[in-house]
């Protein structure tokens, strides 16, 4: 019924179709069945190749040294506040600025930068958003120093041969990843300074003319420029001291300000090869709870809501630095989980001691599955004693 009426010529393709799928079936060789275990010449390749790509890769990044590392600096100020300063940098064993020199493979150095900084011939860059205003009398001095706002100077290669235009181009680049109004930077507000904003990395242009610098003083620092600034790190903020960068805490601070330096510097002691360093920077002044002694106590939780429960994968360094310049028989400090060391620094003209928190140390994380750095002043016995005797006439 399905074919129709019945004819001679339909009964015969029918027949003729029948007979060789019987033919077929007949003399097809048996297929047989597919065990788990049996490896065929084909898997083996695809393996013994995947295996070899891995070594290579892992060759290849113990020869360009790639190296990424994350530190906390929290340093209490002369106000009573809190300054901590997050700082990640990643280096990448790499001259772009050769000339043919083509980069496909990415590991720790974020993608976005490394293309901004081959096609535009960049030599340095520096960037910074910047919320509310340092107060140098009762803070003291910045680890890094930033205007309110955006800034950006950059300088160029001297390969460059259209300065005013890479750097048109090169704004509007980075307003899109930073998600930040920099296509505003123009020749109203763009200048070559000829006596400052001289070059951090390794020093072979000198001249004023491949330098532009720009700021924006109206921009204001907000979640949308944070976001993607995480979004360079390795790990991202999934892991390490970038889960801490919470932004309801972060921006409800007396100071907010995250920068982006990228710069040239030597691969080795002889310097006869080139690496670039990418730092981000992240610092932030907080108002943390005053105990019963008129002194600031504070700890992660209670400063960023949040607690380190590892280090990032990635990183050859995860280190906690806490100031305890002024820890002596007067102003005893009492840190908890005991730092697994203490170190000295000449910060600024002046000596300072730190305690040291190694977030690869897995004895961190014997009590808790989190670390939770915790300062809290020791009271003295004699005003616990005098304590005791007013108790005791009340």
């Amino acid at each position: 019924c399905q074919w129709g009426p019945f004819s001679l010529e339909n009964f015969a393709a029918t027949m003729s179709y029948a007979c060789i799928s019987l033919v077929l079936l007949l003399f097809s060789p048996v297929k047989p069945e597919v065990n788990e275990e049996v490896r065929y010449p084909e898997q083996e390749i695809h393996n013994a190749a995947t295996l070899v790509e891995n070594k290579l890769t892992e060759e290849a990044d113990s020869a360009f040294g790639d190296r990424f590392d994350e530190e906390l600096v929290i340093h209490p100020l002369q106000s009573g506040d809190a300054y901590a300063n997050f700082l990640f940098r990643t280096r990448w064993d790499l001259d772009l600025l050769q000339p043919g020199s083509k980069v496909s493979h990415y590991r720790l150095f974020p993608k976005s930068l490394g293309q901004v900084i081959s096609k535009y011939a960049v030599r340095e860059l520096h960037l910074s958003f910047t919320q509310g205003f340092w107060r140098t009398q009762a803070w003291g001095e910045p680890f890094l120093q930033a205007p309110a706002g955006a800034e950006l100077w950059v300088w160029f290669d001297e390969t460059n041969n259209d300065i005013d235009r890479s750097w048109k181009e090169l704004t509007n680049v980075l307003s899109g990843i930073f998600c930040a109004s920099l296509n505003f930077v123009d020749s109203t507000n763009t200048v070559s300074p000829t006596a400052s904003f001289k070059p951090l990395g390794i020093v072979n242009v000198t001249d004023h003319k491949f330098l532009r610098h720009a700021v924006l003083p109206r921009e204001i620092a907000c979640t949308e420029n944070l976001t993607p600034w995480k979004k360079l790190l390795p790990c991202g903020s999934k892991a390490g001291l970038a889960t801490l960068l919470k932004a309801e805490r972060l921006f409800y601070t007396s100071y907010h300000s995250q920068a982006v330096h990228i710069r040239p510097i030597c691969k080795d002691s002889d310097c006869l090869s080139t690496s670039w360093e990418l730092t981000q920077s992240l610092s932030v002044v907080l108002d943390v709870h005053t105990s019963g002694q008129g002194k600031k106590e504070w700890s992660l939780f209670k400063m960023f809501s949040r607690t380190v429960t590892e280090a990032c994968p990635l990183a050859t360094r995860s280190t906690i630095y806490v100031d305890i310049t002024n820890n002596d028989q007067e102003n005893e400090i009492l840190l908890t989980p005991t730092p697994v060391g203490q170190t000295e620094a000449t910060v600024h003209g002046s000596k300072r001691t730190y305690a040291v928190y190694d977030l690869f140390q897995p004895q961190l994380y014997s009590a808790s599955r989190s670390v939770n750095v915790i300062l809290k002043w020791k009271q003295r016995q004699e005003l616990c004693e005098c304590c005791r005797i007013w108790c005791e006439q009340c």
